[in-house]
């Protein structure tokens, strides 16, 4: 018997519980991005806005990639960011 899922989570994980690539490029792209032109992170409504996902799905589809290591995210605003071990190190960034 399958858990059941939150509302969003399968936007992000397919039936067998795997990142979907093609979403999980798109965010990591859309939060490196919006992070190094406003020196902070987008809304969890901007986020959503930007995928596609209604209002209903984004906390289950946000909290998946949560879990993933994707993202990194409170529930303080505009904390969302790359998670560590996708940032590059001071010593990458310096190259």
């Amino acid at each position: 018997m399958k858990t059941p899922r939150m509302p969003g989570e399968d936007l992000v994980v397919d039936e067998d519980g795997h990142l979907r690539d093609d979403v999980t490029r798109k965010v990591v792209g859309f939060v490196a991005q919006y992070r190094r032109e406003h020196k902070d992170g987008p809304t969890w409504a901007e986020l959503a806005n930007h995928m596609g996902w209604a209002r209903a799905e984004r906390k289950g589809a946000i909290l998946t990639l949560r879990a993933h290591h994707i993202l990194y995210v409170t529930t303080e605003p505009r904390s969302i960011r790359l998670h560590r071990r996708l940032q590059p190190t001071s010593r990458q960034a310096r190259r």
